[in-house]
Order: structure tokens, then sequence, then C-alpha cells
């Protein structure tokens, strides 16, 4: 095992020592720039689907409705999209966007 490896290690067995609610808190100070990442996307998408019309949008995307490819609601989409593109859960993106 490389030295890195046994220090990641090391950290992760700490980290699963403490308590969950500091857990919580120490995860949250590290995908911050991740969370500011997403929503400066999804408000730039947001942005451009308002400014060219829903149809447009997924038209210039590459989506054709009668594909299935968007069922239900945009903004869902659009959410999915910035949290992929940020490299987070959508489920962990969600509860980021509640608060």
């Amino acid at each position: 095992m490389t030295e890195r490896g046994k220090e990641s290690a090391t950290l992760r067995w700490f980290k699963e020592l403490l308590p969950k609610s500091v857990r919580k808190k120490i995860n949250q100070a590290a995908h911050q720039e991740k969370y500011k990442l997403a929503l400066k996307y999804y408000n730039q998408l947001k942005a451009e689907l308002d400014k060219d019309g829903k149809e447009k949008w997924l038209k210039k995307r590459g989506f054709a409705k009668s594909k299935g490819v968007i069922v239900g609601d945009i903004d869902t989409y659009l959410n999915k999209m910035a949290a992929d593109m940020a490299g987070l859960n959508y489920r962990e993106w969600q509860k980021v966007r509640g608060r």
C-alpha cells in the first residue's frame, strides 16, 4: 500500500469514529465547491431555457419529444443535469437545494 493509500485509509477510519453530525458537516465543507458549481450550472441552464423557450431548448440539446427522453417536469431534468455535471448525487443535490 502506498503512503497516500495508508493515509487515506487512516482518515476514513478516523472519520467513521466521529459522530454522524460531525461527519455530515465535514462532507458539506468538502463538497461546498461542487454545490456552488452545480448551482451556477443550473442557473445557466434555467436562463438559457427561459430565453429560448422549451421547444427550441430541447431541439438545440438534441432531444425530441417523440423519443420520450424528457418525461415530466423540465426542472427535474435541469437539476439532474446540474448534479451530474458537478459530480454530485441527485438526492444530495436536492437536499442542498432545499436548504
